[in-house]
């Protein structure tokens, strides 16, 4: 009986390391490779969006929304097609609810809304599994959008790297086929702390740690009624924000941007439906009006981030100016590489979530209060670090811009700045606008940052000696997370 249980355990490690290997050296699918060209699209054509959470002087919370107000009203304008791609679409909620909005039942309904008017509209939503439990549960909010006509596709994460390969490498071999159910559950759900009884199933599917993480849509809108040919205008609007209920009072970011570059934004969705066993329905370009100026724009998707992260932090100059706004912060490369634009003289300014979030797997703090102090302990005082002044809410914005002598740019979308979103193991999506001077929506990136920096009509931001972090443990701690893959940042 030892013997035979030995052997058994070996020929279990022999299949996990092998499994390990296989996945660590694993390339993108060939038709999930970054898909981008640069597109000139007028000035008017990119716009800015921000949800801002604050303290007023009275010491209440407030909330002031841009973003899904702007999007549901696009949505109401749309012809004839609507593309998402979310992330998050649920109504999980954790130990003390957030009640700003219900954002989730809110775009169920306005989708369904605008199809019991206009039935020709063809829709189709990719939504990460995580919204079905991974087939643990149903999504009240997706059998709403199913009776009115939409598809739903839920991605094939399994196509892609697993960063959490200690668990992976046990996973895929020996329980990624055993499907999951509706039924039958008798574990705590993951993501609330109330809440229907979930399948192991779901929990082996979490424990992978991998998701799409992209927030985005694309509709088209009437510019011309009475035109004969022309008369569509295509728009992209890629976001930082998820649509869960639990996450509405979040801080966040987005570009609309109009014109070429959704040429893009829907090739890479349709090649996710491929790849996913499933198909999308494109639009014709010939029907689109597509107009050309001086900003320029590109969709980045995936590995292909992280390269513009670094060539733009790599061509940074002394007196260059740059800002961000990050969720999280914890790709190796990325931090050396702002540590080395800080010491050639440029002017850094960060804005950093605190890592205060109840949720069941974030770990208080990571990565973020490690990181910010080794930039601040290695920079020659070229950085300097805030920190979002959170009540409950996560300062959730992916904001990175710049601005030199002869060009500025804005980069923004659903990638936070650490491993997992950049090294091909999750779906991201960014947009990158650029010019050779500032722009309409990189000035209003401007004062968005600025109006977090000075706290200008409220308390946004607080100075980095509040969560200032000097322990080794926590400093250990996020670096063997982000080495390993067992984190959920």
């Amino acid at each position: 009986m030892t013997r035979l249980f030995l052997g058994a355990l070996k020929f279990i490690l022999v299949v996990m390391v092998f499994t390990a290997s296989y996945q660590w050296w694993r390339p993108l699918p060939d038709t999930l490779l970054p898909f981008s060209n640069e597109y000139n699209v007028p000035d008017s054509s990119v716009k800015f969006f921000a949800d801002y959470t604050y303290v007023d002087k009275n010491g209440e919370r407030k909330t002031e929304q841009e973003i899904w107000d702007r999007a549901f009203t696009l949505i109401g304008g749309a012809s004839h097609y609507m593309l998402f791609d979310l992330s998050l679409f649920n109504d999980f909620q954790s130990q003390v609810p957030e009640t700003t909005r219900a954002l989730s039942y809110e775009l169920a309904q306005k989708i369904s809304d605008k199809l019991s008017v206009d039935r020709h509209i063809a829709v189709a939503l990719i939504a990460d599994p995580v919204n079905t439990l991974y087939g643990g549960m149903l999504s009240a909010q997706q059998t709403i959008l199913r009776k009115a006509g939409v598809v739903i596709i839920e991605p094939d994460l399994t196509v892609f790297r697993d960063p959490n390969l200690l668990f992976s490498s046990l996973w895929r071999p020996f329980f990624s086929w055993w499907g999951n159910s509706t039924t039958g559950g008798w574990l705590p759900h993951p993501y609330q702390s109330v809440g229907s009884k979930i399948t192991l199933r779901t929990w082996l599917h979490v424990l992978n740690l991998k998701a799409d993480e992209r927030n985005l849509f694309v509709v088209d809108q009437t510019v011309g009624k009475g035109v004969k040919t022309s008369s569509q205008k295509m728009v992209s609007f890629i976001t930082s924000a998820v649509l869960a209920d639990g996450a509405s009072a979040d801080g966040n970011v987005a570009l609309e941007v109009r014109d070429g570059i959704w040429k893009n934004v829907v090739e890479n969705e349709r090649r996710l439906a491929q790849v996913s066993g499933r198909a999308i329905v494109s639009y014709d370009s010939a029907l689109t009006l597509d107009e050309t100026g001086p900003v320029r724009v590109q969709l980045i998707s995936e590995t292909m981030i992280k390269d513009a992260i670094l060539r733009l932090l790599a061509g940074a100059k002394h007196g260059d100016m740059l800002q961000l706004v990050l969720h999280h912060l914890s790709e190796r490369d990325i931090i050396a590489a702002i540590i080395d634009a800080s010491n050639r003289g440029a002017i850094i300014r960060i804005i950093l979530d605190p890592g205060l979030s109840e949720a069941r797997f974030d770990v208080y703090g990571l990565p973020n209060r490690p990181v910010a102090k080794e930039l601040v302990n290695k920079s020659l005082s070229g950085i300097t670090i805030r920190w979002c002044d959170t009540h409950r809410e996560q300062c959730r914005a992916n904001f990175f811009s710049g601005h030199s002598a002869s060009s500025t740019f804005m980069m923004l979308g659903s990638a936070d700045f650490t491993r997992r979103d950049l090294d091909g193991f999750n779906l991201t999506t960014d947009i990158l606008a650029s010019a050779d001077a500032p722009f309409t929506a990189w000035n209003d990136g401007a004062k968005y940052f600025n109006r977090m920096w000075d706290n200008e009509d409220g308390s946004f931001t607080t100075s980095y000696d509040v969560y200032a972090d000097n322990t080794l443990w926590r400093s250990s701690v996020y670096r063997m997370m982000e080495r390993t893959g067992l984190n959920t940042f």
